[in-house]
């Protein structure tokens, strides 16, 4: 043990310092906190031993050696533990240095997989009395292996299946054996019930860097791998067409988080670099928070979405409605004040209603949309043609019933006002949900922002019919009950239509029909 614990302590990139170690990765700070705690006094070995020359470690050599000065083994090396126990000849047993047998090696490595499989975190560690032969060792003496066992973050799984339900893929990127990976990916399900693929960092040397991307697509583990490797998988990944967000908290992360599309830093534990050239940081290191950002997000697009192609149909009603007036007969047309009222109490309020609604409860559990997608998609312009024909229809025919009743004139433009605005205003229940199956009837009324911003409209919209000032500007005249029960039975019409045709049926207690088209 104490050989072991000198190579821990001399080949290390850490400081020792009175509050533990500092500097370096996690990885390295464990080790020389488990020296530190072994009552070694490592500063002092350090400086009785000072380093001469250092072997870095790199994607085909996954180990590194330090040659130093003074009493004792001139080169220690640590690393992946089958690529040390390459370079050793003896062993250091209970009877002192002797020869490594077929055996020994053997064992070792299954006590090497056997940790690994835990998940932990397996280093191998040996020594040498002579210095290496350029960036070679061999001839060393084998001195043990050192498991850290790096518990899954809080939340893990749970998140990793959220992202499974989401359509999002998930790769884990890791400096760790392919045993260990493998162990972690197994006990966070992340090939969903799939079969496991890792690739080790030799083997992503070996492909053409214009293969990466589609192997990449398939590949559920990368181990051991280097900072510019991660960076590469990074890039090959977005080659092939797919959006990147990566999530890292190291110093070697900071490449692959800056050319990712959403760079991705722990807040807590965190570097600075990673916290300087991420796009998002996570303030608490929670990955539930990360999973209620990407609904967020995704709620605020549909939310738009939604909003933009109200605010389209409702408009198009209108322009449908004013060029049938126009064809029909001179004075038939509404008011300039009229249409402006309209869009102030049809437009503003509704819009931001929508805006505002809370995320889907299903927002998680669709796949993301197409990079290329537009806002609004083809069939979705056929779908609010439709809609906005509906709503100009239902609007003419409370028209053409004032025509019949009342001649052209301001009772008539009443009649096909209150029908358009109010009917535009009920079109909008129909709007706040992907799912139109997700509108039962004490769902309607789900949203308190819209629900206030219905009723502000709605207030707004009658008001000209109590304020006569109001009304002679707009160029109405109030109505009589039956022509006032004509319009308001044409503004609710088209809401019931568009359910009616999209195969809803509101019941009490279930509710079924086809999605809506809105995504």
């Amino acid at each position: 043990m104490a050989q072991l614990l000198e190579v821990a302590a001399l080949n290390s990139d850490c400081e020792p310092g009175e509050e533990g170690a500092t500097g370096s990765s996690a990885t390295e700070r464990a080790v020389m906190n488990f020296v530190l705690a072994s009552d070694m006094d490592a500063a002092s070995l350090r400086a009785a031993r000072p380093r001469e020359a250092v072997i870095e470690r790199t994607p085909s050599r996954p180990w590194m050696a330090t040659v130093h000065a003074g009493e004792g083994p001139r080169t220690m090396v640590k690393g992946a533990p089958e690529a040390v126990l390459e370079r050793c000849s003896h062993i250091w047993a209970e009877g002192g240095k002797r020869e490594l047998t077929e055996e020994d090696r053997a064992r070792l490595l299954v006590e090497n997989d056997t940790l690994a499989a835990r998940p932990a975190r397996v280093l191998g560690f040996a020594a040498g009395d002579g210095p290496p032969d350029g960036e070679e060792v061999a001839g060393l003496t084998w001195l043990g292996l050192m498991a850290m066992v790096d518990p899954l973050r809080p939340g893990a799984k749970e998140f990793i299946a959220a992202m499974h339900r989401a359509g999002i893929g998930t790769v884990m990127i890791t400096g760790d054996q392919a045993a260990t990976a493998g162990a972690i990916a197994k006990e966070l399900n992340l090939s969903n019930g799939g079969p496991l693929r890792i690739i080790d960092a030799p083997e992503i040397l070996e492909l053409d860097p214009a293969l990466l991307g589609g192997v990449a697509r398939q590949t559920h583990v990368f181990s051991r791998v280097s900072a510019h490797q991660k960076l590469a998988i990074v890039q090959a990944l977005q080659a092939e067409g797919a959006v990147v967000a990566m999530t890292g908290d190291g110093v070697n992360d900071g490449p692959a988080l800056k050319a990712a599309d959403v760079g991705i830093a722990m807040g807590a534990s965190g570097t600075d670099l990673a916290r300087d050239v991420a796009n998002v940081v996570i303030r608490d290191d929670e990955l539930a928070t990360l999973v209620d950002a990407i609904s967020q997000g995704r709620g605020v697009y549909r939310n738009i979405r939604r909003a933009l192609e109200f605010l389209i149909t409702s408009n198009m009603s209108e322009i449908a409605v004013g060029i049938v007036e126009a064809a029909h007969g001179p004075g038939e047309l509404e008011t300039p004040m009229e249409l402006l009222w309209i869009n102030l109490v049809s437009d503003v309020l509704p819009g931001l209603g929508l805006a505002y609604a809370d995320p889907d409860p299903d927002a998680m559990e669709r796949p993301p949309r197409n990079v290329g997608e537009p806002i609004v998609p083809p069939h979705d312009f056929r779908r609010m043609t439709l809609d906005s024909g509906t709503i100009a229809g239902a609007a003419l025919v409370s028209h053409f019933a004032g025509l019949a009743r009342f001649g052209p004139g301001p009772q008539t433009r009443s009649m096909t006002y209150l029908s358009l605005s109010l009917g535009q205003l009920l079109y909008t229940l129909t709007c706040q949900r992907s799912d139109i199956r997700k509108l039962q009837p004490g769902r309607l009324l789900e949203n308190r922002v819209l629900d206030g911003a219905l009723l502000a409209s709605a207030g707004m919209a009658v008001l000209p019919f109590f304020v006569p000032g109001l009304r002679r500007l707009l160029g109405i005249a109030p109505l009589g009950p039956g022509s006032a029960g004509i319009a308001l039975a044409a503004a609710a019409a088209p809401a019931g239509i568009v359910l009616a045709r999209r195969g809803v049926r509101l019941e009490l207690d279930t509710v079924e029909g086809e999605p809506c088209e809105i995504s």
